[in-house]
């Protein structure tokens, strides 16, 4: 982790349209061996500013575009994700979703190509531990974690053949004591039980946490939503096992 830079790029994100935090950044990255990330940043800068002459922007607009050649053909990862998540100004996104698997295998070596602050997961099951487990979650503030194979974005989430999350995720995830940034965790489906729920609810990271949002998954396969926020998370989560100790029992109400 790059504290230093983690900082930066919020206030990058924090205030796009301030041109003062980039630079900065791109001295960081100067400072620490990334001269054509640097030079990439202060290229897009100077376009957009639309100061310069219209030959001098279309001169930096090749020398951004041969830039970020260069810079693609040194990451570790396959083109298509070059591809599809390369900065084009030098700047990654606040945030980035990909599958668990893909997260796994390539997290530490996305920076400073990919850094994201909020992660969306996919294809979760069967690796609940690994992820929980994973040291790049200490920089996210949002984490969104699904079950299904791929993103479903044209169905309804009622039609989607999912896979429900192990309850071991929120387990694993509420014996952490570094994720001080997270403040917001979304699980979909999770079958989690209420030993699972309760343990969670008696955690640091429940309390600190302004958002949950899980999709839980009963015994018999049918499945409620769980919603905690503004700081009441830990309470709402009691009060959902109390509302639903039938359906945990698998008894008929």
């Amino acid at each position: 982790m790059h504290p230093e830079a983690d900082a930066l790029l919020s206030a990058i994100w924090d205030h796009p349209e301030d041109d003062t935090p980039r630079l900065v950044y791109a001295d960081w990255l100067q400072e620490h061996g990334y001269e054509r990330y640097a030079e990439l940043i202060r290229v897009s800068v100077a376009i957009a500013r639309q100061v310069l002459p219209q030959t001098e922007r279309a001169r930096l607009r090749r020398q951004r575009y041969e830039l970020g050649r260069v810079i693609a053909k040194s990451i570790p990862f396959t083109s298509d994700v070059v591809n599809s998540v390369h900065p084009r100004d030098g700047i990654p996104e606040s945030q980035y979703g990909t599958d668990a698997a893909s997260f796994l295998t390539y997290c530490g070596k996305w920076w400073p190509l990919i850094a994201p602050r909020s992660l969306s997961l996919c294809d979760l099951v069967g690796r609940e531990r690994e992820v929980a487990s994973c040291d790049y979650l200490r920089r996210l503030v949002a984490l969104s974690c699904s079950g299904t194979s791929g993103w479903g974005f044209y169905e309804q989430r009622e039609e989607i053949n999912w896979q429900p999350i192990g309850g071991i995720l929120l387990t694993a995830l509420g014996m952490r004591t570094d994720l001080d940034r997270l403040s917001a965790l979304t699980i979909e489906p999770i079958a989690a039980s209420t030993v699972d729920l309760l343990g969670f609810a008696d955690t640091r990271l429940a309390g600190q946490l302004e958002e949950l949002r899980l999709w839980v998954q009963f015994p018999d396969g049918t499945r409620e939503d769980l919603r905690g926020e503004n700081g009441f998370v830990s309470e709402q989560i009691r009060d959902f096992v109390a509302l639903h100790a039938d359906r945990f029992a698998n008894r008929s109400v």
